[in-house]
């Protein structure tokens, strides 16, 4: 199956202004930069850049720049120090989040595929025949394709990897802790789009602030530190993190940290 083709590029404008790779580059490398991005949307591998499979060299890249190979190769150096752009084993640069969008999608897509099959079988499986036979335990089992879409370990990792140190670890990913980062990763769509799937995006603006902030990690009148099941299984605690409702130590009033723990 061919690459879908789409006639516009995902442009975060709030990331880009603040991102500060981005500003330490001058006007004219941030120019390259999303010419740059605008050839890999159109790549044979969307976010790489590449033609049938093969990186794009320094000469190539002087020509989609409009310059010589030499002021290529330099760009093509600063984007890769500042951490810009990525390349793989290959030599290819690719933008990390063009490429992780594009790999949320096409999950998705798979995703949508696989799910109408199933919703055909279980169509069949229900008749009459075979009701009795039915097994009523879906609510409690990930499906394969959910899997694929909902980073669960990743984001564990990352939590580990990130707060581990001052704040509980995760040992086991056990199914409700599963079904808990589904729901955030859902809730949070709504709020950063394909953002909520990317584990980056869960250490940058949840899991680092977190740490920023006194309360939630022990400056209080009890001690308490927040932990993964309280960002996980509660349904607002994520959501009141990335709003800034415990930075500084501040806490809404009205909202108990504590009920429920």
């Amino acid at each position: 199956m061919g690459r879908e083709k789409l006639p516009h590029i995902q442009f975060y404008t709030g990331d880009w202004l603040k991102d500060p790779a981005v500003n330490a580059l001058t006007l004219e490398e941030q120019g390259a930069w999303v010419r740059l991005l605008c050839y890999m949307h159109e790549s044979s591998e969307r976010g790489y850049l590449v033609v049938n499979g093969i990186p794009v060299n320094d000469r190539i890249l002087g020509q989609y720049l409009g310059c010589e190979e030499a002021k290529a190769k330099q760009i093509r150096s600063k984007l890769l120090e500042y951490g810009v752009a990525s390349e793989d084993e290959r030599g290819a640069l690719y933008s990390r989040r063009m490429a992780r969008d594009e790999e949320i999608r096409e999950k998705r897509a798979r995703a949508g595929r696989r799910g109408g099959k199933q919703n055909s079988s279980k169509s069949k499986a229900n008749s009459p025949a075979r009701a009795d036979s039915d097994n009523d335990n879906d609510t409690d089992t990930d499906s394969e394709t959910d899997t694929e879409v909902v980073p669960y370990q990743e984001i564990v990792d990352r939590w580990n990897a990130t707060c581990g140190k001052k704040l509980p670890g995760v040992r086991a990913l056990s199914s409700k802790r599963r079904r808990g980062i589904r729901s955030r990763v859902g809730q949070m769509e709504q709020v950063a789009g394909d953002d909520a799937y990317d584990p980056d995006w869960w250490d940058r603006e949840i899991f680092q602030r977190i740490l920023r902030s006194p309360f939630l990690t022990g400056d209080n009148d009890r001690g308490w530190t927040a932990d993964f099941d309280f960002v996980f299984t509660r349904q607002d605690a994520a959501l009141r993190i990335l709003e800034g409702k415990y930075d500084d130590g501040r806490v809404v009033r009205g909202h108990s940290m504590y009920e429920r723990m």
